[in-house]
């Protein structure tokens, strides 16, 4: 019993004295920074509470790892410019051409224009404008006698330079023009004149019929004897579409003679050696109903010192080849004289047309006897342009009186 007991007083002691030991220790470490609050960590290494607020301190973030870099920006390069086109292989004559294009990237295409020739032709450029959905050139419609129309697309960018092209000038796109039965026709004989659709013509003829003797039934005495002649000539511009209706033409003419018989209706005297004549104006459209058949058709308005005149042309023409054409027509001017005539005429010459024809004329003056001409006539082509023509025959009226003709005409094409 007295054992146990000095054992646990002896432990007791043991208890108190470590700690003495211990508490200068803990005052010391506390007391190293009098004027803050200090932070301390507990034996676990967590930190302890401060001892003026007694809250947690603020966490502590770790320092940045050195080899961590922010990412590099990458530099963003502009969409390239690109055309995107649907080439055209044909259009038909007198059609425009539309050329639709889109682009990738459309506001760096600053100027896109097509260029495009006929043939072989020079250069020429049309541009592209915005269109509903796309951006749309457009080439003038063409004439038959052009074959092909080649074209290619440079569209520059921002800097001025061809970002983008189609095809190109030394390998263009080729585009076929087609062409109707009437555009062949047409090109066939716009090819027959040259080339020329307009033609400024001057013409002029002397006919004469003869002396008529004295008692005859048309020159009665106290005439010896009487006069039967006039000349004609006539200027007109004509220009030729080719198509249906074929051409146009305007022009004035000038009629003078004497004759031994005349009309009342002429409103000259009636009686042997008779001055007759009118100057008038004519307005004619020729009409082409197919390739072999073509018409035509006129109006004449004309005066004299002492009435006016009305008249008509008639006309209708057979082709049955390129090289021979057959005609037949009327004109006809009231009180001055009418000529029913029919005409051959052919090419088989190179650049020099041939014809021959008969007429029946009661010119000049509306005479009461009918006149039977038989005539032949000759024409040359003096390059592209000119055309030179000559007329001559022999007509009569009766079988004791009959004269030469002659005459010609100047055309100018262009």
């Amino acid at each position: 019993m007295k054992n146990l007991t000095a054992s646990i007083a002896a432990l007791i002691i043991a208890t108190i004295a470590a700690s003495a030991s211990a508490q200068p220790q803990m005052d010391a470490s506390i007391s190293t920074s009098p004027d803050a609050a200090a932070t301390s960590v507990d034996q676990d290494g967590s930190p302890a509470l401060t001892q003026d607020s007694g809250s947690p301190p603020p966490p502590v973030e770790p320092a940045p790892d050195a080899s961590a870099r922010a990412p590099e920006a990458i530099p963003v390069r502009p969409e390239a410019l690109r055309l995107l086109h649907a080439p055209v292989s044909f259009v038909y004559a007198r059609e425009s051409l539309e050329l639709h294009a889109s682009f990738v990237a459309p506001e760096r295409a600053q100027r896109p224009l097509v260029r495009y020739r006929l043939d072989a032709g020079p250069w020429r450029e049309a541009p592209f404008n915005r269109g509903a959905a796309d951006y749309v050139a457009t080439i003038p419609g063409v004439e038959p006698s052009v074959s092909k129309i080649e074209y290619f697309i440079d569209v520059l960018g921002p800097s001025g330079t061809t970002e983008a092209r189609f095809a190109s000038e030394a390998a263009p796109q080729v585009v076929l023009v087609r062409r109707t039965d009437g555009d062949a026709r047409e090109l066939r004989d716009f090819r027959a004149y040259n080339g020329t659709r307009a033609e400024v013509l001057a013409r002029g003829e002397y006919v004469d019929f003869g002396i008529t003797p004295q008692n005859t039934a048309d020159c009665r005495p106290p005439t010896p004897y009487c006069v039967d002649w006039y000349y004609h000539v006539e200027g007109s511009f004509r220009y030729r579409f080719l198509r249906v209706v074929r051409s146009i033409r305007f022009g004035f003419g000038h009629m003078r003679g004497y004759t031994t018989s005349v009309n009342p209706r002429a409103g000259a005297v009636a009686g042997p050696n008779a001055s007759v004549g009118a100057d008038y104006g004519l307005g004619e459209i020729e009409f082409g109903f197919t390739s072999w058949l073509h018409g035509s058709v006129g109006l004449l308005l004309g005066a004299n010192e002492l009435t006016v005149y009305a008249g008509a042309t008639l006309r209708i023409e057979f082709i049955p080849t390129p090289y021979t054409q057959l005609s037949f027509g009327w004109w006809g001017l009231l009180g001055v004289g009418n000529v029913v005539d029919g005409w051959l005429r052919w090419t088989t010459v190179p650049r020099t047309p041939m014809g021959a024809g008969i007429e029946l004329s009661n010119l000049p003056g509306a005479n009461n006897a009918w006149g039977t001409r038989l005539l032949v006539e000759v024409a040359r082509e003096l390059g592209r342009y000119i055309v030179i023509g000559a007329r001559g025959g022999y007509q009569a009226r009766s079988l004791v009186a009959g004269g030469p003709s002659a005459g010609g005409f100047l055309a100018v094409r262009f």
